[in-house]
């Protein structure tokens, strides 16, 4: 048996679904999807059906009552699935709106023909799209529901797995009496709901049971894209595994990577905050070339700034980053913020992480995720990308627009579950806007904590001493005047200090001068003394 089979469960293949589903969907047990118009349902069974006629190798029936094979066929071919699998088998059973019935009304005829294209093709996986337009037919509550019965007992005989797929229906608020039998028949129940928010719609996945099993409790985003299907599901079952140490990543910066006693520690994920203009983007340009020319993919996605106007901006201080988009180690994406939604915007980079592979990611800025939105699912999306980002491996850096201007606080709130943060300030002095760089937090790194100015030059990114006074600290002009005016008041005191050791010396060299005379008129006198007594003894 296939290893995406466990437990008497069939993987679904969808990103994130499965793990919500406690490993997949129930066989030889009925499974009710349901939901509004436009929720998913159709894709969700497609993609079940395909993922098992070519993962499985379990061939698949999809079995509809409302739209034609070709027009299912082709839905197929529109996604990147490799088209429509051989083991993919349809069925039309349209039926007719204006056919009217007259006495009795049951799904024998149904039944009959899902045995037989069940047992000619060795159908695993089956699909019953739009059971609510059958079951509509029948006039009386208790018919439909007996009907209904009849063919969830068929799902339990057959030991595969049977979706069928209905429209939500209530009337004022409650659900007619058929669509509440229809989930308390099913084995697993599941509700695919699209709602609108603001400008932006969002789809939802609920297991509204699932019986013998486990299940994700609440309502998971997913979104529809040219994969399918995919959920923005966060459990236990997709957290990162400790990484084995390695080097320190460089920042790019020498100055950085001496504050961090190396650089970011490997598979970290760390932020970059501050207003705009403090050079957020040319931090995360000079982390990438590093990168680079190190020899490691990267990729960059930009949700502010064509990458093309980020690359010329970059270059104009020395960080060159298109020999290496021209090589294809840098993969650079720009994103239109309120092109799509924050679901679809975090899938959408999960999805170049897993094609591009890289070993640093760097996105400028993640705070643009939510900033175009007021949706409860803003944060959350936010939360899957990082999760995305430590699940792939990678050393990442993100930028974040603070609020409030000199405010650290990050407007995506990345700043606290970021593992190091960087703070990047406007220092206002006289007439002069100069940048200062801090480190607010490094974990498992003893990070220097003191305040250093940022310096931008045609040579990229250089960090120097600010000047500390009391009460504050100077910055720029003001920092290099004082500088120089310590460094030649230091260059007087050593000159002072040279003249007067001068002036000493040459004392002591006149003391020694008149020393040594002395020494010598004395020693001529001894010696005359001597000559004196010696001439003295000879007279006598």
């Amino acid at each position: 048996m296939n290893g995406d089979i466990m437990q008497g469960k069939a993987a679904t293949g969808m990103v994130g679904v499965d793990e919500i589903l406690g490993g997949g969907l129930p066989r030889g047990r009925p499974t009710l999807v349901a939901g509004d118009a436009g929720a998913g349902k159709t894709i969700f069974c497609l993609q079940t059906l395909q993922h098992g006629a070519v993962s499985c190798g379990e061939p698949g029936l999809y079995l509809s009552l409302e739209e034609q094979s070709g027009e299912l066929k082709r839905t197929v071919d529109a996604f990147d699935w490799g088209g429509a699998s051989d083991d993919l088998h349809f069925h039309d059973a349209l039926i007719d709106m204006d056919f009217e019935t007259m006495g009795g009304f049951d799904l024998t005829g149904l039944i009959g023909i899902l045995e037989h294209l069940c047992e000619r093709h060795g159908i695993r996986r089956v699909v019953i799209d739009g059971i609510d337009t059958l079951l509509d037919r029948i006039e009386a509550s208790a018919g439909a529901e007996r009907e209904l019965g009849r063919l969830l007992q068929w799902a339990r005989r057959s030991d595969a797995v049977v979706l069928l797929t209905a429209k939500l229906k209530s009337r004022n608020g409650r659900f007619e009496d058929i669509y509440e039998s229809m989930f308390f028949g099913a084995d697993c129940a599941l509700r695919l709901e699209r709602r609108q928010t603001g400008r932006m719609s969002q789809r939802t996945l609920w297991v509204a049971k699932y019986r013998g099993s486990g299940h994700g409790e609440n309502a998971y985003p997913f979104v529809i894209s040219e994969k399918g299907i995919t959920s923005l599901y966060l459990g236990p079952g997709m957290i990162p595994q400790p990484r084995g140490a390695r080097e320190p990543v460089s920042t790019g910066v020498s100055g950085l990577d001496e504050m961090l006693k190396g650089g970011f520690p490997a598979g970290s994920v760390s932020l970059y905050t501050g207003a705009p203009g403090t050079a957020k983007t040319t931090l995360t340009g000079a982390f990438i070339e590093a990168a680079c020319e190190r020899g490691d993919r990267a990729l960059l996605i930009l949700f502010d700034e064509f990458g093309e106007h980020v690359v010329r901006h970059l270059n104009s201080v020395g960080i060159d980053l298109q020999p290496h988009i021209d090589s294809g180690l840098l993969r650079v994406e720009y994103v239109i913020g309120g092109s799509a939604g924050v679901d679809h915007h975090a899938a959408s980079i999960r999805a170049r992480i897993d094609e591009h592979r890289p070993d640093v990611i760097a996105i400028d800025p993640l705070s643009s995720l939510t900033k175009a939105f007021e949706s409860d699912m803003a944060w959350p999306a936010v939360e899957y990308v990082l999760h995305a980002v430590r699940m792939s491996g990678a050393t990442a850096v993100l930028t974040s627009l603070t609020e409030g201007g000199q405010d650290e606080s990050s407007t995506a709130h990345v700043s606290t579950i970021a593992d190091n943060w960087i703070h990047v300030a406007y220092g206002i002095r006289g007439a002069e806007r100069n940048r200062v760089l801090t480190i607010v937090k490094a974990r498992g790194v003893a990070h220097r904590n003191d305040v250093r100015e940022m310096l931008l030059s045609d040579e990229g990114v250089v960090l120097a001493d600010v000047y500390p006074i009391e009460g504050g600290m100077l910055t720029g002009s003001t920092r290099v005047a004082r500088m120089r005016a310590d460094l030649e008041h230091e260059q007087e005191s050593r000159e002072r200090g040279a003249e007067s050791a001068r002036r000493q010396a040459e004392t002591r060299r006149g003391l020694l001068d008149e020393l040594q005379r002395l020494q010598e008129e004395l020693r001529r006198l001894d010696a005359d003394t001597r000559k004196n007594g010696d001439e003295g003894r000879k007279l006598r």
